[in-house]
């Protein structure tokens, strides 16, 4: 996807640069649009596919995909065929980059970095010219996308929220994927002499986390493959649009396609879905935006501020499971945390007899430990587990420099120009702030009550029954890859996994090392373990 407009919902095209005349920009759009549509045109014999539903126009802040006439709920939006796709199936059968990308043994999220330069630098020479030369440049991309804002910037715009530490750790991985790359040899393959800049290994890591979709293209694959899919990867994302208007693959046809959550008019926006559950932290992180209808309000925070561990007893079953402390993020939400947040903490702070109740041995059983404390042990375990997690929220709140009612204030004043960059930034990290306020503020309040209701005498299998009965939780923990060695990236793992309830980007990643889950039960949770954490 292109540039975004940051503060609104809409992504905007590669030549709507914020600033720029809007004749020129909007010609310079309709010229790229139709090279694009003629090239996906041309890629099948055996029917027509219709790529003029929509075209590059005006949405309500920027650019984005225009309804050419009247579509219809559940009609076909964009259809895309398997040959335009740009992948680590492309990038592994590529006769310049496919050699080196097998001999060092890169992952897909690296793969996808090299393959994307490479294609790039080649120009019209690249069978992929059509599409990538509608992509955003670095400096179109560096106004919207916090991976490539000044260092300055993102400490004054984000000061207290862990979206810092977050951000930090992908510049690093971006620095480590260069000198990877370059120690690979990929500059011999970029023509004219070329260098390979970190900035430009930054753009392609922007890229792929605002465009990048994991599809199951192989129904043999255990893991779906990480690829991009042009035109499709041109609507803007509605955060009210469900699962319904998420990219699907299909495996007769060889066909991407996109259906409209709604019904549109001639001359609306038309959106689609990057996923039906992205929190507002998620889709500033990734694509540099928090649409106006987004309430997924949550802050992820890493699981060492719940506090230190008891002991190496218990620190060897989180290992065992693949949630270690220092690799595992728990999500605050505004009904407090979920299931497997709780287990994770109780778990974490056991004593030695709760640990042997519970099974635990250190003999690699712990899918019955784990399950043991799914539900409240007893009154001071779960006493302690809930005083945590506030104490939790109450050190971050503490972070932050402002409180929420100024932050509110902010982001319906503002500056009167909307089109400079530094307003834009500006908006896009106060409404992913928000985001995160508004879920420990609730959040804090719910495990409060939780609390008290605790220490007034409730019975432990009541305490959470109305939560539970209301379908409030749901698991959002990061699971830590177990083989993270180097600093080469050609041991990491792109981390990307599809538990079913995802279409766009599904759980992609740029985190080394992990995997994002996403279930209803702890249950769940340990099949997704016992089936996946054993290979690595």
């Amino acid at each position: 996807m292109a540039a975004v407009l940051v503060g609104s919902s809409v992504r905007v095209p590669s030549a709507a640069l914020l600033g720029h005349a809007p004749g020129v920009v909007e010609r310079g759009a309709a010229a790229r649009e139709e090279r694009l549509k003629q090239w996906l045109r041309g890629m099948t014999k055996h029917r027509q596919l219709d790529f003029d539903t929509m075209g590059f126009g005006r949405g309500r802040d920027g650019f984005g995909m225009i309804a050419s006439g009247a579509i219809d709920k559940g009609s076909v939006l964009a259809e895309v065929p398997l040959q335009a796709f740009l992948s680590e199936k492309t990038a592994e059968r590529c006769r310049l980059v496919g050699p080196m990308l097998r001999k060092n043994d890169f992952r897909p999220w690296l793969t996808m970095c090299a393959h994307l330069l490479v294609e790039r630098s080649r120009g019209k020479e690249s069978f992929w010219h059509p599409y990538i030369a509608a992509l955003p440049s670095v400096d179109e991309l560096s106004i919207s996308h916090p991976l490539l804002w000044p260092a300055e910037t993102i400490q004054e715009l984000l000061q207290g929220s862990p979206m810092l530490d977050t951000i930090a750790t992908r510049l690093k991985l971006c620095q480590e994927d260069h000198e990877a790359l370059l120690t690979a040899g990929i500059e011999k393959f970029l023509p004219g002499g070329e260098t390979l800049s970190e900035g430009d290994v930054r753009w392609a890591s922007a890229v792929l986390l605002s465009r990048a979709f994991s599809l199951e293209l192989d129904v043999d694959d255990d893991f779906d493959t990480l690829c991009l899919v042009p035109w499709a990867d041109m609507l803007n994302h509605c955060s009210s649009a469900g699962e319904e208007s998420c990219l699907i693959f299909d495996q007769d046809t060889k066909t991407a396609s996109l259906e409209a959550h709604k019904s549109y008019s001639k001359g609306d926006e038309v959106f689609d879905s990057y996923g039906p559950a992205l929190t507002g932290s998620q889709l500033f992180l990734d694509y540099g935006f928090v649409d106006d209808e987004n309430e997924n309000y949550a802050v992820d925070l890493p699981a060492q501020v719940l506090g230190p561990v008891r002991s190496s007893a218990n620190a060897a079953l989180l290992e065992a499971l693949g949630l270690p402390a220092g690799g595992t993020l728990v999500s605050i939400v505004p009904e407090g945390v979920d299931e497997s947040v709780l287990a994770w903490t109780r778990a974490a702070i056991a004593s030695p007899r709760e640990l042997s109740a519970a099974g635990w041995k250190s003999d690699g059983k712990y899918q019955k430990a784990i399950m043991y404390f799914s539900e409240p042990i007893n009154r001071d375990n779960e006493c302690e587990v809930l005083r945590r997690l506030i104490a939790a929220c109450e050190n971050l709140w503490s972070k932050y420099p402002t409180n929420l009612e100024h932050d509110l204030r902010e982001l319906t004043g503002g500056e009167s120009d909307m089109r400079t960059t530094t307003w834009a930034r500006k908006q896009a990290a106060l409404r992913a702030i928000v985001c995160e306020k508004k879920a420990l503020t609730a959040g804090k309040t719910v495990l409060c009550g939780f609390l008290e209701k605790l220490r007034a005498g409730a019975a432990l299998e009541s305490l959470y029954e109305v939560d539970r009965e209301e379908g409030k939780f749901e698991v959002r923990l990061f699971v830590a890859t177990k083989d993270r060695s180097g600093t080469s990236g050609k041991n990491r793992d792109a981390a990307v996994h599809n538990c079913g309830d995802f279409g766009k980007r599904q759980t992609l990643l740029i985190e080394a090392g992990r995997v994002e889950i996403r279930a209803q039960t702890t249950s769940m949770l340990l099949e997704w373990c016992k089936g996946r954490l054993s290979y690595r």
